[in-house]
């Protein structure tokens, strides 16, 4: 039942772990989500962008994220102290790094078989 409601919202999910490769994790092919399950409870720090809506979806399909984490979202809207700027992944990026994140492939079905 997990598996069935965690893919109606997504479909990949990133993960970087320290010295190891960045995993980037197909959930249609996943087969068990309990290692998944695993890491989001632990004491590992999860750092990601807007993670109140991730942690949303997350929690509703049984995972139930733990903290420690950190949202680059929230921290960029402290840090500009309420200035109307826009804080999308995007436009952080942008404004920070001076990089153009490349978002073609956001809009992706990634449930299709290639």
């Amino acid at each position: 039942m997990i598996r069935a409601q965690i893919l109606t919202v997504f479909s990949i999910i990133q993960l970087a772990i320290p010295n190891q490769p960045v995993l980037v994790v197909d959930l249609f092919k996943l087969q068990q989500l309990s290692r998944l399950k695993s890491l989001l409870q632990s004491s590992v720090l999860k750092i990601g962008h807007h993670l109140k809506f991730d942690w949303q979806f997350l929690t509703q399909a049984g995972l139930q994220p733990q903290s420690p984490f950190f949202d680059t979202q929230l921290a960029f809207k402290v840090w500009t102290a309420g200035i109307p700027l826009k804080s999308s992944l995007q436009a952080v990026v942008k404004k920070l790094l001076g990089i153009t994140l490349n978002k073609t492939l956001q809009q992706s079905d990634f449930s299709q078989d290639q």
